[in-house]
């Protein structure tokens, strides 16, 4: 039951409804969380390797889709960073998994991939919690929320200590990474920019953080309108031409190692598809995924304990919520981090049937990655205030103690003068006391 945990949960109709509270489960006792997070994506951007980034951590998540196709776990992608949920019972296989994804990555990328799992008890036992649930996108699919600041707590021991990451498995599964595409060149913008947003509700109750995050998505569609005109990829799907170095990525991910001639054949076999039509095709080459189903069946926003999205519109929207946000990261509420860029990047695990496809869409020339930079140095900066609040009510009340204290000393010091004269008293009141006690 443990393991199918995840696949018999409800799912919430819309993403809207999915970040109400009641529409998450925790995880059970035996689960865990893996992060797989592409180091040092600063300096790939500033090289222009920003989709190699985006390749490596899909094909993570293709080589765990196809590893375990008889269950399903929770995936999120969030552009350099991908969070997986799976059972202990596929941990030791999920685990071999993500090391051969971290040799892809070294090998084909040049790309270091840190890897490093944390089981949910310990989670608990510092404190945090994670919950999942999933709502309903297109055409009946479902789309993973993992929400609880145990998600971040796990991301954070990750990328913080050497003592969870994965250095080996006992099994010898190997990972296949079959159903992974990248052959768009980056996607204009729908609108005059995309944003890549990324907001993390800061309040300390776990209903205020998801009130807080309604009221995020209603701030969005109050300034960018309804879902349909700040989705980032066109109702017409992609309006984009075939990229070399896509192909070549998905080259390079579909036949790993030295096998140049496997690459070739690769990039020969699929080049008649695109070129006659610059769009997706699944597993069989049928040309029966067309370019609106992308739009239908992309992943453009998401939750993993903050809410992630890609949206679409232009400078003055984007100064207007940059302004509202800006006003509640001032208060503490929040944390936030916005990147504008003039295109999109899609990467795809497609399958079999269309309802099979997922389409990763993250902001071009850096994407989520860079919103990342600027959220994290918001919460430095929060905490550094915190800090600073701290030391000076700490401060305040060492010297409110030292006050008191000073008092309490001149008090005793006014006793003790006093006392040799009232001694005499208090010694007749004591010994009437007595005769008192003795006569009844």
């Amino acid at each position: 039951m443990s393991a199918t945990f995840y696949r018999d949960l409800p799912a919430a109709p819309t993403f809207a409804s999915a970040v109400d509270n009641n529409s998450y489960s925790p995880l059970p006792n035996d689960w865990n969380v893996l992060v797989a997070a592409v180091r040092c994506t600063e300096t790939a951007v500033e090289q222009g390797r920003y989709r190699d980034v985006n390749a490596v951590a899909v094909a993570c998540i293709a080589a765990m889709r196809n590893g375990f196709s008889c269950h399903e776990f929770p995936a999120v992608f969030g552009g350099d960073v991908v969070t997986f949920c799976v059972p202990e019972s596929a941990l030791e296989n999920a685990r071999a998994l993500l090391l051969e994804c971290q040799q892809l990555a070294q090998r084909e990328f040049d790309l270091d991939l840190r890897i490093g799992g944390v089981p949910v008890t310990l989670l608990r036992e510092l404190g945090t919690d994670v919950k999942v649930g999933h709502f309903r996108t297109a055409e009946g699919k479902t789309q993973v929320i993992v929400t609880g600041e145990g998600i971040n707590a796990a991301k954070d021991l990750v990328k913080g200590s050497h003592q969870f990451l994965i250095q080996r498995s006992r099994s010898s599964l190997k990972a296949n990474f079959a159903g992974f595409q990248s052959r768009f060149s980056e996607i204009p913008a729908s609108g005059a920019e995309n944003v890549s947003l990324l907001i993390r509700a800061l309040d300390p109750s776990e209903l205020e953080r998801t009130l807080a995050y309604a009221h995020m998505l209603q701030l969005i569609e109050s300034i960018y309108g309804e879902t349909d005109s700040h989705h980032p990829v066109d109702a017409q799907g992609p309006r984009s031409g075939i990229s070399p170095e896509a192909l070549r990525n998905e080259a390079r991910i579909c036949n790993p190692g030295f096998n140049r001639i496997g690459k070739a054949i690769h990039v020969l076999s699929v080049l008649p598809q695109v070129a006659t039509r610059a769009g997706v095709h699944n597993t069989e080459g049928r040309d029966d995924l067309v370019k609106p189903q992308v739009r239908d069946l992309s992943n453009w926003r998401g939750f993993d304990g903050q809410l992630r999205m890609v949206i679409t519109g232009n400078t003055e929207q984007r100064a207007k919520l940059r302004g509202r946000l800006s006003e509640l990261h001032n208060s503490a509420r929040i944390a936030f981090g916005m990147h504008a860029s003039n295109s999109s990047l899609i990467t795809s695990i497609v399958g079999e049937r269309s309802v099979d496809c997922v389409h990763f869409v993250d902001g071009g020339a850096g994407g989520y990655a860079l919103a990342s930079i600027e959220m994290k140095a918001q919460l430095r900066t929060l905490e550094a205030r915190q800090q600073q609040v701290d030391a000076e009510v700490g401060e305040s009340l060492a010297g409110e103690l030292r006050h008191q204290t000073a008092n309490f000393r001149k008090a005793s010091e006014a006793v003790n003068e006093v006392r040799p004269a009232i001694a005499p008293f208090a010694t007749q009141e004591i010994r009437q006391e007595r005769l008192v006690g003795t006569r009844s």
